[in-house]
């Protein structure tokens, strides 16, 4: 089969652009009401996690991510090629470099800069034929705003899009003021300069650790950076005028990045040695009043939530969608619950709220909705797992109380709560359950642009089917029913 020449390359690159941000308008403008400030928010999010990951092979021109793309668009003009062909190469290499392209596109025209895209000349060629390429437009920027007045505004951005909560806001904020004081509150963002991040990077250097005399550990350096990395990725996306270049220096020198997570899962014999074995379940020594310490590990084992998602619930989160009894995480607070003083809720991300269909073993075997039956219908879930005042959450308590079981079951600073998720997701992967209905029940950001922006999520019906009701951890826990927590 002969090879594609440039220009056919370039053709099918341009209709791939083209139809993909008609979708996208489309999509915007076909809804029963306009996008929200908050939702608004949440896409760029989205949208902005899409550009990190594609950041990465676009920068190593890695373009097997994306080959898949490249077959679809050589299938809708009745084209095939092997994948060995140059011609096959370079048309995925030239669509990963548009996928980057149309992403960042869709970033400026959530926040309404419908500016000249296909001005830039190394995208001059998808113009159609006959088009005379536009004349270049300076971006339109703020260029007045000072680093104070937009740290003010990042902060606000990410308590709306409830990314962060009273608790992260007393975490982070003296990072962030460290920066200030550096850089100088007053400075422009546009004129935010590369010495003066790199004065910032020597003084994080410069700090002392917690112990006396000690110097600031790796970590702690990596936990300085980050936020300071966040903060200027989300002013570049403003339009602030900020400079390239700048979060070049942020880095931790001879740190190598780890690309797996030192949290380990469970194994089955873990599980049956917590679970089983463990004085807290096996000789039922939990105190009646505390039900939560039986209830919540149990939910986070087969549904693969995290604490604070399951340790916030109302009982109104545990209901019946599709006829399925699911536990619904949300952002929502109805009338009714939220008289409670102190009440809050929060999810990280749109991807975070989601409804997680229950477990058979956890319904049939347990009996979990006597329990939820038996608290307050207007209520919490969990009546007695208090706020934390300096956490801001209701999972410190229970958090603090596993680790000592684990503890004191033998195990390590390498399984912990969060062990439990990994666990559900281990087994989802060692039972071959597909990737992208893992991830939705585990509240994940789907990665794939159009997957994740435009599709519906996947109904109940299809992750019990197909997810939960598969999940088997090779354990048997039926000794559980003698539990005083579980009505006979």
């Amino acid at each position: 089969m002969p090879e594609l020449t440039m220009d056919q390359i370039n053709q099918i690159v341009h209709n791939f652009i083209v139809r993909d941000l008609n979708e996208f308008e489309n999509w915007k403008i076909d809804r029963e009401r306009p996008l929200t400030e908050q939702e608004i928010d949440r896409y760029f999010d989205n949208l902005d996690v899409c550009d990190f990951v594609i950041m990465e092979p676009v920068n190593s021109s890695d373009y097997t991510q994306f080959q898949h793309v490249a077959k679809d668009e050589l299938k809708r003009i009745g084209l095939s090629l092997p994948t060995s062909s140059l011609s096959f190469k370079r048309l995925a290499w030239e669509l990963t470099k548009a996928i980057q392209k149309v992403n960042r596109i869709k970033m400026d025209r959530l926040h309404g800069r419908y500016g000249d895209q296909y001005a830039d000349p190394q995208y001059g060629s998808y113009l159609p034929m006959g088009e005379k390429k536009p004349k270049s437009k300076k971006p339109e920027v703020e260029t007045t705003i000072t680093m104070r007045k937009a740290v003010d505004k990042f902060t606000k951005h990410k308590v709306r899009t409830g990314a962060w909560n009273k608790g992260t806001i007393m975490d982070l904020n003296p990072k962030i003021e460290l920066f200030l004081q550096v850089v100088g509150e007053k400075t422009l963002v546009s004129e935010l300069t590369l010495p003066q991040v790199r004065r910032y990077a020597n003084k994080v250097y410069s700090l002392s650790g917690k112990t006396t005399g000690s110097k600031i550990t790796p970590k702690a350096i990596i936990n300085h950076f980050s936020i300071i990395k966040a903060l200027l990725t989300w002013l570049k996306g403003q339009g602030y005028g900020l400079r390239d270049g700048l979060k070049g220096v942020l880095v931790v020198e001879g740190k190598k990045r780890k690309h797996s997570s030192p949290i380990k899962a469970y194994t089955s014999q873990d599980l049956y040695k917590l679970f089983v074995e463990s004085r807290w379940y096996a000789e039922d020594l939990i105190n009646k009043r505390h039900p939560s310490k039986f209830w919540v590990p149990l939910l986070a084992l087969f549904t693969g939530a995290r604490l604070e998602e399951i340790a916030q619930l109302l009982t109104a989160d545990i209901r019946q969608v599709e006829g399925i009894w699911c536990m619904d995480i949300n952002n929502n607070l109805p009338p009714q619950a939220g008289k409670s003083k102190g009440l809050k809720k929060s999810v990280k991300t749109e991807a975070g709220e989601r409804k997680i269909p229950l477990h058979p073993f956890l319904l049939d075997d347990l009996h979990f909705l006597d329990y939820v039956q038996g608290v307050d219908p207007n209520g919490r879930l969990w009546p007695e797992l208090k706020l934390s005042t300096a956490k801001q959450k209701y999972s410190y308590a229970i958090g603090q109380w596993w680790s000592r079981l684990k503890k004191e079951a033998g195990f390590g600073n390498d399984k912990n709560f969060h062990s439990l998720r990994h666990t559900f997701t281990n087994c989802c992967k060692q039972s071959d359950i597909d990737r992208s209905k893992t991830k939705e029940v585990l509240g994940h950001e789907q990665q794939d642009i159009t997957w994740g922006t435009y599709a519906e999520k996947y109904s109940v019906k299809i992750l019990y089917a197909d997810v939960i009701s598969r999940i088997d951890f090779g354990v048997d826990l039926t000794s559980l029913k003698n539990s005083k927590f579980v009505k006979k």
